[in-house]
């Protein structure tokens, strides 16, 4: 993929980073701060998006060890919620509903991520075939 400057940049400084302070608590509780705003925006699958998933996928790259199994068990959940069309029907006070031309896209974004997910990555692989 085409990623521009910029983020192949931060990755890899975020890499280095990683590194140098593994293990050092400061830097956990800023990385987790730092986190904070990615995990608000899955927490409703209503709230998902390309760019987000994808920054997410980077993220897993580096950090899976970070973050735990319920990871996975969310990323499940919201797939079988896009499976079921009446889940996308706009509901008052909801978030605006995805473009069209994204819809096929947020689901094949979310199935990318299984690989990167710890601690095995195919504990959830026959509850996904199944979807």
């Amino acid at each position: 993929k085409g990623f521009p400057d910029a983020v192949i940049a931060a990755r890899e400084g975020l890499a280095e980073v990683l590194q140098s302070q593994k293990g050092k608590a400061p830097f956990k509780d800023l990385l987790q701060s730092s986190l904070r705003p990615v995990l608000v925006n899955l927490a409703d699958y209503r709230k998902l998006n390309v760019p987000l998933l994808e920054g997410l996928s980077r993220l897993l790259e580096l950090l899976s060890s970070w973050f735990n199994v319920t990871l996975g068990e969310k990323l499940l959940d919201y797939l079988q919620k896009w499976a079921e069309p009446e889940s996308k029907a706009p509901q008052p006070g909801t978030p605006k509903p995805v473009k069209a031309s994204d819809e096929p896209r947020i689901p094949a974004a979310i199935i990318e991520l299984f690989h990167l997910l710890p601690p095995a990555p195919d504990r959830f692989m026959e509850k996904l075939a199944k979807l």
